[in-house]
């Protein structure tokens, strides 16, 4: 009797079970796939969702590819045709649509016969022109450049109220100069027609000197005329500035390695002279670093290499750093 009772128990919850999974195992197998692909994200949910792909390499067809037959067309008749264009707008018409064919302006007239001019080229060396309305009066100076103090002095020039010198070559009237400049660097005087002569220095006038200029009193000119009295000026080009040094301020070692930069090229020798070191009220004399010195120190190496050549200085206190 129990064991009766048993196996009717039993097979009422195998029948419970399988009651109910079977149809959730039948939906799910109607139920299409789907396998979500990872992938990386920076959020928290690692599946990517939408429409994805997969790429695979091609494999080349060996059957020739289908062609399509052209389409059999007739041609329109002109009813047909004119049916067609007549269901579009008209085409509006501008005032300038026509316009006359574009002809260029006649030829230029031919050139007429002038005067045979017999004169010789190129003229005579002398100066045969007739003296001009500056010739009757006394030599003057119209005009000189640079004067006063001038960032830049890159020639000198001076021009004159008659010619000074015939028209012929420039090495002839390069002989013939009547102007005085002192110190006169390197370089070469030139005339500018007759009446202008300039100086042009190798590069530009050096700085940091001053110039002076002077046209003596009765200096002639090419067609008689003299100066009265004796023209003099002066121009000077800028003192070099200091731009960078090292080291200042403090603590230094006690025979630091001093770096000097300029705006201009300077003379190391000649500004070692001017330099005055000083501490607690005694003078040291001072000397040029040497190159395996400069080397040495980080900071005046790298001042150095970023300077431009002649422009800078090193120097120490001479017995210190030896």
């Amino acid at each position: 009797m129990n064991t009766a009772r048993r196996l009717v128990s039993l097979l009422i919850s195998l029948a419970l079970l399988y009651g109910g999974c079977i149809p959730r195992m039948l939906a799910a197998q109607r139920r299409p796939i789907s396998r979500p692909i990872n992938t990386r994200t920076s959020g928290a949910d690692n599946v990517k969702k939408g429409l994805q792909f997969r790429i695979k390499e091609g494999v080349e067809q060996s059957a020739p590819r289908e062609e399509l037959a052209a389409a059999k067309a007739a041609q329109l008749a002109d009813s047909q045709s004119q049916a067609l264009l007549s269901r579009l707008p008209a085409i509006k018409a501008d005032a300038d649509d026509a316009k006359d064919f574009a002809l260029r302006d006649r030829s230029l007239p031919p050139p007429r016969t002038g005067n045979t001019i017999s004169d010789p080229f190129p003229p005579p060396t002398t100066l045969n022109a007739a003296p001009d309305s500056a010739a009757k009066g006394p030599l003057e100076i119209l005009r000189y450049a640079p004067e006063g103090d001038v960032p830049i002095a890159p020639h000198l020039s001076v021009t004159f109220s008659q010619p000074m010198v015939a028209v012929t070559s420039q090495s002839d009237a390069a002989q013939t100069v009547p102007v005085n400049l002192s110190p006169q660097p390197p370089g070469k005087w030139r005339w500018i027609g007759t009446r202008t002569v300039l100086f042009e220095p190798e590069g530009r006038f050096p700085m940091a000197t001053e110039y002076s200029v002077q046209v003596p009193a009765g200096t002639r000119s090419a067609i008689g005329g003299a100066l009265d009295k004796a023209a003099a000026w002066s121009f000077k080009t800028p003192a070099p500035k200091v731009i960078r040094k090292s080291p200042e301020g403090g603590p230094v070692t006690r025979g630091p390695l001093m770096f000097v930069e300029f705006d201009q090229r300077i003379n190391a020798g000649e500004v070692l002279k001017r330099v005055k070191i000083t501490a607690g009220g005694t003078e040291f004399k001072s000397r040029l670093a040497t190159q395996e010195e400069i080397d040495a120190n980080e900071a005046v190496s790298r001042m150095s290499k970023n300077a431009e050549p002649g422009r800078w200085i090193a120097f120490r206190a001479a017995g210190t750093g030896d």
